[in-house]
């Protein structure tokens, strides 16, 4: 019979703070989970779950392995890190990353890899531009912080040249599945997609003094953006762009407003800080009062519902509280152009604070139908959240005092999960549906089936049982 060392913990738990749960504590333990999922040099794997759009097809493709999109997120946490305490170990970690994207760029200039919710992406294609640019800032910002002479820089000039010759060429006008080709300026035609793109350009116009592409292409799609087909200065939403009548989601908001904060940083426009300020008011307006009496953030607005009515009717099927790291630091960023944030801000942080769990995973979304969603973490999040609380916890990290990972059982509904720094194992209704070695890429194992050399075996004793309820959020 399966032991435990700890009485079990029931989420959420309500009596939590922010300062107890979102501390540095909690950084050395999410520090030392996401290291558990190292699977070479600068590559770290993960559960590839999409909150918005409820993705787990990568678990059936037996892929946990990297997507190097999320490789920007890691390095600028790993730069955080550095700016507080020089450390050869967070340092060669740093080069490892930019190494990883270096050898990731396909012949014609695309990155293999880039499709988080659809990986193993093998080939550039597939993969749409906000995976393929995520990349391009990590390299930019590697670029800054390397000295002139070093000949990183000239493999990055070249990764980079090639790179926004093949996104520029192939991908402009290239559309999506709803409209193709774009008959205006743009790439995908997605409004938070190509504004990653545009931000992109703009780094890349200020990093190398090489404007062209920025004025032939980014400012384009810009005021493609900006104008009144995409976005509403009445409600202060975007239009997605992929299907008729579809507004952008909150998490998207925040996206939004972020590249909107850097490009107005490189290159002020007079447009962006009223739409910032409109944002922002959305996200304050977007905040409600779940069962439990927790602050969530609404998904986004029912389009039909609200066309119908003439008022806006907010989505609360689901909370996803994966996003929450990424949009509280977002609603921090906004706070001069909409002071109100602060106290929403503040709200998510009492919300997420109840959901973390004793291996520094928290959940992805918290939705009735979707329990696995509840108790494991898509990398994406994931790595969110650490970059999250290492700007809540400024200063270095010592390898020294990172924790041993424990040894997790966490259950929701029908659905079981067991971790340790060796890998994991997941049930449903108390049968085995896949394991997995944290460290093999390829290495999720359907029940009844084998993997050559497998050295996984869930444990029979944990260090904590933890339960995830539901019901009452929404």
């Amino acid at each position: 019979m399966p032991s435990v060392i700890n009485r079990p913990i029931s989420y959420p738990i309500k009596e939590r703070t922010p300062e107890e749960a979102l501390g540095r504590e909690t950084l050395l333990m999410v520090t030392s989970n996401l290291l558990s999922w190292r699977q070479g040099p600068g590559s770290f794997g993960g559960f590839h779950l999409h909150a918005c759009w409820d993705t787990d097809s990568s678990l059936s493709r037996r892929y946990h392995g990297s997507s190097i999109s999320r490789t920007t997120v890691l390095y600028e946490g790993v730069q955080e890190l550095l700016s507080h305490s020089p450390s050869a170990e967070w340092q060669y970690l740093a080069d490892q990353l930019i190494a990883q994207i270096l050898w990731q760029q396909s012949p014609e200039g695309g990155f293999f890899y880039a499709g988080p919710e659809n990986e193993p992406a093998y080939t550039p294609e597939m993969s749409c531009p906000i995976h393929q640019m995520n990349p391009l800032r990590a390299l930019l910002y590697h670029y800054q912080n390397t000295p002139s002479g070093n000949p990183v820089r000239g493999e990055i000039e070249q990764v980079l040249e090639r790179h926004i010759r093949y996104f520029n060429t192939i991908r402009w006008r290239d559309g999506n599945g709803w409209l193709r080709p774009l008959p205006y300026p743009g790439w995908c035609g997605v409004t938070n997609q190509d504004l990653v793109a545009v931000a992109s350009l703009a780094l890349y116009a200020k990093t190398m003094d090489d404007w062209e592409p920025y004025n032939e292409f980014g400012l384009p799609a810009l005021d493609t953006y900006l104008g009144s087909h995409f976005y509403d200065e009445n409600t202060g939403l975007f239009e997605r762009g992929d299907q008729p009548r579809f507004t952008e989601r909150c998490s998207y908001m925040c996206i939004i407003a972020k590249m909107l904060l850097l490009i107005n940083d490189i290159h002020p426009d007079k447009r962006i800080p009223p739409i910032l300020e409109r944002v922002g008011e959305v996200l304050t307006e977007a905040v409600y009062v779940d069962a439990y009496g927790n602050m969530q953030m609404s998904v986004g607005i029912d389009d039909e519902q609200t066309r119908l009515s003439g008022k806006k009717i907010w989505l609360r099927n689901k909370i996803q509280i994966g996003d929450y790291p990424e949009m509280i630091h977002t609603m921090h960023l906004l706070e001069p152009y909409f002071g109100e944030l602060r106290e929403a801000g503040r709200a998510l942080e009492c919300s997420l604070a109840q959901y973390v769990f004793s291996d520094g995973f928290i959940p992805t979304t918290l939705d009735a139908t979707k329990p696995l969603f509840a108790i494991a973490t898509g990398l994406n999040y994931f790595v969110n959240f650490w970059k999250y609380l290492i700007w809540k916890n400024p200063g270095g990290i010592d390898f020294s005092e990172i924790p041993i990972l424990p040894v997790v059982r966490r259950r929701c509904a029908d659905m079981e999960l067991i971790s340790s720094a060796e890998g994991w194992q997941l049930s449903q209704n108390n049968h085995e549906v896949f394991h997995a070695t944290k460290r093999i890429p390829l290495g999720i194992v359907p029940h009844g089936e084998t993997l050559a050399n497998d050295p996984f075996q869930a444990p029979d004793k944990f260090d904590f049982d933890e339960v995830v309820e539901i019901g009452g959020n929404v």
